[in-house]
């Protein structure tokens, strides 16, 4: 009983931050909707959202105790249902099969460069052998070559490979049909050579005759102006300095090797390389200090106007010109509604940065876009963000309790306060970030305090004060003569990138998080952040728990792919062996990088084996693990042997009928499984044999491609 009045007492003392909790109840009706393994009754809202309206009526007639739970309920329905719409809001044709050489003509709608040429993102007008109404709503191509000019509102031509958007390949994979869904694109391949240029643009009657909205015109145009920024600093600036620097400028990133991709995630400075709120408080932040400066120059403006304010809403004009320049992508949303609280909160001679704030951009992306709930971007941007608010917040209490002067400081303290900083805000972000960089990439810079100290100071002084001069110097045609400055200072990041990841273990690799180890950390942190009294602290030791479930992680002991491209089966150390090294390299990557492996064991050429777990020869292979023996049948004549001895048989052949004849107490796993259900994966132990196939996995959602396919 004493505990419950604590708590109530709690509860009490906290009652300024009841708020931010409801946005987590959004967030956590969201989760539950995504979680489900089927899709839930259309007019379930119909009932559930009148029952909890009732219920929040009832409540607050009587004390706030009730109340507040309940209107915590509505928040999770509101999420729930609000995830469901958009479900419903986005759905689009979906190609069913794979088509090859099929000649199209569609809209360049957006555009991207990528090694060897581009990425097209284009909306079909015709397709050959395609009934109008099940052409997608977008295709998304990639044509290498030597690619004509192309503009977005161009008309092309072209003769392409299309197939539906590709699943995870084993349960637990990135899941890029579900991405593809909710992005409404239903098709995926590439052209056979560049496309043909029919019309330079959509004439103004074809634009009105279709009913294209003046939305779809300005889209259009920023996307014409972010390829025309992009293709100059890419012809002006060499190599990856100029990927880096279109990237920065445009949120083009398809032009960026993967060396420089993997140097910045291994020094812990990928960050940089996405638009976030870093890349657009920077940029929003100089015209606000530079125009502020501009107009204390004159003491007459300075006195009788409000310069402040003024630089307040020039700063948020530029953050909105760059905003849809970066391409307007969910990251970089959810960045400017973030910046732009900030300034108006300037505006209204408010705090400029609380917890608050931070909950109400949440709110607005996730109202907005509830789908982005499950990426790691919004995971890893809004937990870096509230733990630094959260530990900002901490820091500057007990400084006022201290009575501490920052003014009465020296300029050397005044530095090395700024790289304390510096060194405090990395800490607090990597800290924050660390479960999703577990639970999504296995891995963690070892050396990324080293690498921001550096490279965090050079992007905030150089690099992006330049971007801003080039930004303003493109519509004068003045773009070329600056973009050397701002490519020097990308050079100086690109040094520190790849210094820093060639040092010893520069990356530390850790098997994946279990997504109950994910829920305790988040579960601790937001506990930890959202409250202000000392109990937020019981929040800390949750959250280390949850850290260390890595160590605590069940991977499968086999896993097949779609198609039988890649198999993996796991020796008694928990290690890799892969069949094959080069078909599916991205999804056997991934494989390796949930065990923390660097590279895989070798497959036993036939006629070997290795050690007593796995044996091949002429007609297959045998794996034998916790004494169940797996049989991986290459022929007819395998299978006629292992259906009778194996617990589990795996092969491509159709099941030949001496053995569909024969009663079978093991698992087994052909061709025409694959194509029901997609990829599998099998863990083996004493208590038995479990499995889990792709479409299992994903549950009968309207992304899942094996949901209309017979069982």
């Amino acid at each position: 009983m004493k505990a419950v009045l604590l708590f109530q007492h709690f509860l009490a003392e906290e009652r300024e931050r009841w708020g931010l909790w409801l946005v987590v109840g959004l967030g956590s009706g969201i989760a539950l909707y995504f979680s489900l393994p089927f899709e839930p009754w259309p007019y379930l809202f119909a009932v559930t959202l009148p029952a909890t309206g009732i219920a929040l009526m009832l409540g607050r007639r009587q004390r706030w105790q009730p109340a507040y739970p309940v209107f915590m309920l509505m928040m999770i329905v509101l999420g729930f249902h609000l995830a469901q719409v958009r479900t419903h809001m986005v759905a689009a044709p979906v190609l069913e099969k794979e088509m090859a050489a099929v000649s199209l003509v569609a809209e360049v709608i957006a555009l991207e460069p990528v090694a060897g040429g581009v990425r097209l993102l284009l909306k079909p007008q015709s397709i050959e052998g395609l009934e109008e109404k099940m052409y997608p709503h977008y295709l998304r191509l990639v044509s290498r070559g030597d690619i004509p000019q192309l503009d977005t509102g161009s008309r092309v031509n072209a003769l392409a490979s299309l197939a539906p958007p590709p699943p995870a390949a084993v349960p637990g994979d990135y899941d890029f049909a579900r991405n593809a869904y909710f992005k409404q694109i239903g098709a995926v391949g590439f052209t056979y050579g560049p496309p043909d240029v029919v019309t330079s643009q959509v004439s103004t009657e074809q634009v009105f005759s279709r009913g294209r909205r003046l939305q779809d015109t300005w889209q259009g145009w920023w996307n014409e102006q972010r390829q025309l920024l992009a293709d100059t600093a890419l012809s002006e600036l060499p190599g990856q300095t100029g990927a880096v620097t279109a990237a920065l400028l445009t949120g083009q990133r398809g032009a960026i090797s993967e060396a420089t991709n993997e140097a910045m995630r291994h020094s812990g400075l990928a960050h940089l390389l996405a638009i976030s709120g870093l890349h657009l408080g920077l940029i929003a932040g100089t015209s606000f200090f530079v125009v502020r400066a501009f107009l204390c120059l004159w003491p007459a403006v300075a006195l009788r106007w409000p310069v402040k304010k003024i630089a307040a809403c020039c700063a948020l004009a530029m953050a909105f010109c760059y905003l849809f320049l970066a391409g307007a992508t969910i990251p970089t949303q959810r960045a400017f509604i973030m910046t732009g609280l900030v300034l108006l909160a300037v505006l209204l001679d408010r705090t400029a940065l609380t917890l608050r704030l931070v909950g109400l951009a949440a709110l607005l992306v996730l109202v907005l876009s509830p789908e982005s709930l499950l990426g790691a971007s919004f995971q890893m941007s809004f937990a870096a963000v509230t733990g630094l608010v959260a530990g900002y917040e901490i820091l500057r209490e007990r400084k006022a309790s201290s009575g501490s002067d920052q003014d009465a400081r020296g300029r050397l303290q005044k530095v090395s306060g700024y790289f304390l900083g510096v060194g405090i805000t990395t800490v607090i972000a990597t800290l924050a970030t660390a479960p999703f960089a577990l639970y999504h990439f296995n891995g963690l810079a070892s050396y990324g305090l080293l690498a921001n100290l550096v490279a965090v100071p050079l992007t905030a002084f150089w690099v992006m004060p330049a971007a801003l001069l080039v930004l303003l110097a493109t519509p004068l045609n003045l773009a070329e003569q600056l973009l050397p400055l701002m490519g020097a200072g990308v050079d100086l990041v690109l040094d520190v990138a790849h210094y820093i990841s060639s040092l010893p273990q520069a990356r530390l690799l850790v098997p994946q998080m279990p997504l109950w180890g994910l829920l305790l950390c988040v579960g601790g942190g937001l506990w930890l952040c959202l409250w202000g009294q000392s109990w937020r602290f019981v929040g800390l030791p949750v959250f280390a728990i949850g850290l260390g479930t890595p160590v605590m992680a069940d991977p499968p002991d086999i896993l097949v792919s779609e198609g039988f491209e890649v198999i993996a089966v796991a020796d008694p150390q928990g290690q890799l062996a892969l069949s094959d090294l080069r078909k599916a390299r991205f999804s056997s990557g991934q494989w390796l990088e949930r065990r923390a492996q660097d590279v895989p064991l070798r497959w036993p050429d036939t006629g070997t084996q290795k050690g007593d777990w796995l044996s091949c020869d002429d007609l297959g292979c045998l794996y034998r693990k916790a004494g169940t023996e797996v049989a991986l049948a290459h022929t007819v004549q395998a299978m006629v042997e292992d259906c009778l001895s194996a617990d589990i048989l795996i092969t491509l052949k159709d099941m030949p009928a001496t053995c569909r004849s024969r009663k079978l107490d093991g698992v087994t796993l052909t061709r025409l499984d694959l194509w029901r259900n997609g990829g599998y994966a099998f863990w083996l132990n004493e208590k038995g044999i479990r499995s889990l196939s792709v479409r299992k996995w994903q549950g009968d959602r309207p992304w899942n491609p094996y949901r209309n396919r017979p069982q």
